[in-house]
C-alpha cells in the first residue's frame, strides 16, 4: 500500500465519491440493508456496486427512519448485555453474538475507511454466525415459558379479585415456537435449494442478479459476456447497450458493444461504439497541469480501436500507432499498449522506434518472455543478430517453453552455414512439432532447412504434412512441386500440385513458369507452354524469366524471327541485360543466319 489507502473508482464505490452529507449517510444505511440480508435472504445478488443502491442525499429520505431502528436494535442488544438484571450466561452469550456481528462487518461497512464494494454478501459469512446465535438465544427462551393465569386480591379490605397473566416454563407452550421455527428452516431450505439453481452457471446468476438490481451495469455486462464466451454475439450486444444506457458513463460497457461489433462484423459501429468510450477519458486542459487516475481495463479501448485500424483495408496504421502513444502518455506503465505499438512499428518498417517501445515495456516487465521475444526479433529484423539472439535467450532462461522463441532461436540457427547449428535447429523443430506448437508453420521451416541441406525426401515429407493440414498452402505446394520437378523425378505430380495451386492462388507466377517449363521440356507441349508464360506475363508485363521463356518456346516452335523480336524486347526490360538474354540472343541469329546460307544455297542448286 506504500502507506496510502486504495484508490476505489465511483464504479466500485459511488457514495464514496459523493459529498460528506451523501456519503456518511448512505454508509450509515448499509447497516439496516446488511441486518435485512441477515433477517429476510430472499433478495441475494451477486453484485451490488454501480446502481444497486440508490444514494440517499439528505435527512429527508425515509430509510433514514430503518438507519435509525436498526442503530435502536443494535443498542438494545448491547443494553441487554450489560444490564445487571441480565442472567450471566444470557449476557454472555449475547455479547458473543453481538461480537460476531459487529467486529467482522466494521473493516468492510464503509464507515472507518472506504472499500471496493456498497454491500458484499460475502463479508457476512461471519456475522451470520452471531445473528444464528442470536435467533437461538431467542429460540431457547420462548420454549421455556407457558402462559398462566393467577387469581389476586386486589386489597386485604375487599372480595375483588384481579386476574394477571404471566409466563411461566411449561411444556404444552414450546409447540408455537417449534412450529414457527420449523416454518422458518422450511422457507430457508427451499430458498437454498432454489438459490442452488442460480449458481448452476454464470448466465443464470447473472441474470438472478437483474432481478434485484436492474440498475447494476456490472450485472448487464456480465450476462453479455457469458452470452459472448458462447459465440451468441447478437444476443450478448443486447445486454451491453442496456449496460450502456443504465450507466452512460461506463467505458468498459462501450467497449464491450464495440468489440462485439467487431465480432459480428460491422467494423463502422465498432468505430462508433469506441470514439464512444474515448469521449469519457480526461481530456488535457491547455495551460493546466492535472493527475487523472486511468485503469489499464478502461485503456483497452485505444488498443481495441487501433487493432480495427490495422485491420481496415487499407490499414491506418499511423492511425492507429497515434492511438496507441495516447494511451502509453495516458500510462506510462501500460505494457500492453508498448507492446502493440512496437508491432504497428514493425509494420510500418521504423524498427529503430519499435525498438525502443519494446525497452520501454522492460523497464516495466524485465522478466516478461513475451518482451523479449519481441525485441529479439525486432534485432534480429534489423540484422543485429547477436543482440537479438540474446534476448530470445533471456526468454528461454525466464521461460524455457517459450514456443515463439524457440521457433525464432531455429530460424536463426536454420540460417547459419553451420552444420552444428543446422543440426540444433531441426532439434528444437521437432521438439516444437512434439508440442504442436503452429505445425504448419514448424514443418514448412523444416522442409525449407532440409532442401537447403539436399535432404529432398526428408523435405518432401514435410511438406506433405504441411498440405494435409492446409491444402491449399501456397509455399508448400510450389516448393513440393519444385522438388518433384527437380529433384525426384515426379514430374507429374509437380505438374498436379501446380495446377491445383494456381486454381486456389489465381495469380501465383512461380506456378505458370513452372508449369511452361515442363510442358516445354517434359512433355514437348510447346503450345500449351507458351499460353502459360504469356499468362505469367499478364500478371507481370515486366517479368524477364517468363518473357525469356516464352522466347525459348517460340525458338523450339521454329519461328526464329519472333524469337529474335522477343529476345530483343526482354533485353529492353533491364538497363543491364543479364548475359543468359545475350548469349541466347546470339545464338537465334546464328541459326537465322545459317538459315540464311542454307536457304541461298538451296536456292542457287534449284538453278
Amino acid at each position: 500500500m506504500a502507506g496510502q489507502l486504495p484508490h476505489f473508482t465511483e464504479f466500485d464505490n459511488p457514495a464514496s465519491h459523493a459529498p460528506p452529507l451523501t456519503r456518511r449517510l448512505t454508509h450509515l444505511y448499509l447497516v439496516p440493508v446488511n441486518l435485512g440480508l441477515l433477517i429476510f435472504p430472499s433478495n441475494l445478488c451477486a453484485d451490488w456496486t454501480l446502481g444497486s443502491l440508490k444514494l440517499i442525499q439528505g435527512w429527508a429520505d425515509p430509510r433514514n427512519i430503518l438507519t435509525l431502528m436498526a442503530f435502536s436494535f443494535i443498542l438494545l442488544l448491547v443494553f441487554i448485555t450489560v444490564n445487571w438484571k441480565t442472567p450471566l450466561h444470557q449476557g454472555r452469550a449475547v455479547c458473543m453474538a453481538l461480537s460476531l456481528m459487529i467486529f467482522p462487518f466494521i473493516p468492510a461497512s464503509n464507515l472507518f475507511f472506504p472499500v471496493g464494494f456498497v454491500v458484499a454478501e460475502r463479508v457476512l459469512y461471519t456475522p451470520s454466525l452471531g445473528f444464528c446465535l442470536l435467533i437461538g438465544l431467542g429460540f431457547e427462551n420462548l420454549i421455556g415459558l407457558k402462559f398462566v393465569q393467577t387469581n389476586t386480591m386486589t386489597s386485604s379490605k375487599s372480595s375483588e379479585v384481579k386476574k394477571v397473566c404471566s409466563f411461566k416454563n411449561g411444556l404444552h407452550s414450546r409447540k408455537y415456537p417449534r412450529i414457527s421455527m420449523g416454518l422458518v428452516i422450511i422457507a430457508f431450505v427451499c430458498k437454498t435449494v432454489r438459490r442452488n439453481t442460480d449458481w448452476s452457471n454464470e448466465y443464470n446468476l447473472f441474470t438472478s442478479a437483474l432481478k434485484v438490481n436492474p440498475n447494476n451495469a456490472k450485472m448487464w455486462n456480465n450476462v453479455g459476456h457469458s452470452l459472448e464466451a458462447e459465440g451468441k454475439y447478437s444476443e450478448a450486444l443486447g445486454y451491453f447497450r442496456k449496460a450502456v444506457n443504465v450507466q452512460p458513463n461506463d467505458m468498459g460497457a462501450r467497449i464491450n458493444v464495440g468489440r462485439t461489433y467487431v465480432n459480428l462484423g460491422m467494423p463502422d459501429k465498432a468505430e462508433e461504439a469506441y470514439y464512444g468510450a474515448l469521449e469519457y477519458f480526461p481530456k488535457p486542459k491547455k495551460g493546466q497541469t492535472y493527475y487523472a487516475r486511468v485503469s489499464p481495463k478502461d485503456l483497452m479501448v485505444f488498443i481495441n480501436l487501433a487493432n480495427l485500424y490495422i485491420t481496415k483495408s487499407p490499414p491506418r496504421l499511423e492511425d492507429a500507432a497515434t492511438l496507441l502513444r495516447r494511451a502509453i502518455s495516458l500510462r506510462s506503465d501500460f505494457v500492453d499498449a508498448y507492446q502493440n505499438y512496437g508491432s504497428v512499428l514493425i509494420k510500418l518498417g521504423r524498427y529503430k522506434e519499435a525498438e525502443e517501445a519494446y525497452r520501454n515495456a522492460l523497464l516495466y516487465q524485465p522478466k516478461s518472455p513475451d518482451l523479449n521475444y519481441n525485441l529479439g526479433v525486432v534485432l534480429l529484423e534489423s540484422h543485429k543478430k547477436s543482440e537479438g539472439l540474446s534476448y530470445l535467450n533471456t526468454a528461454l532462461t525466464y521461460n524455457p517453453q517459450h514456443e515463439p522463441s524457440l521457433f525464432a532461436v531455429a530460424s536463426t540457427l536454420g540460417e547459419s552455414a553451420n552444420p552444428d547449428d543446422q543440426l540444433r535447429a531441426i532439434n528444437i523443430y521437432e521438439h516444437l512439432l512434439k508440442q504442436n506448437f503452429e505445425p504448419i508453420k514448424v514443418h514448412f521451416a523444416l522442409g525449407m532447412l532440409q532442401t537447403d541441406k539436399k535432404n529432398y525426401i526428408k523435405a518432401s515429407k514435410h511438406y506433405q504434412n504441411v498440405i494435409i493440414l492446409d491444402p491449399d498452402h501456397k509455399g508448400s505446394l510450389f516448393n513440393l512441386a519444385l522438388l518433384y520437378r527437380n529433384h525426384l523425378g515426379k514430374p507429374d505430380d509437380a505438374r498436379n500440385l501446380a495446377l491445383h495451386l494456381i486454381k486456389v492462388h489465381p495469380s501465383h507466377i512461380k506456378s505458370y513458369l513452372l508449369l511452361g517449363d515442363i510442358e516445354l521440356t517434359e512433355k514437348a507441349n510447346i503450345k500449351l507452354a507458351k499460353q502459360y508464360f504469356e499468362e505469367a506475363l499478364k500478371l507481370d508485363p515486366k517479368n524477364i524469366l517468363a518473357k525469356h521463356n516464352l522466347c525459348v518456346a517460340l525458338a523450339d516452335e521454329d519461328d526464329l524471327e519472333k524469337s529474335e523480336s522477343c529476345l530483343l524486347e526482354a533485353i529492353a526490360m533491364e538497363p543491364k541485360p543479364q548475359n543468359y538474354l545475350l548469349q541466347h540472343l546470339e545464338i537465334i541469329r546464328g541459326r537465322l543466319h545459317s538459315r540464311g546460307k542454307h536457304a541461298y544455297t538451296k536456292l542457287n542448286n534449284d538453278k
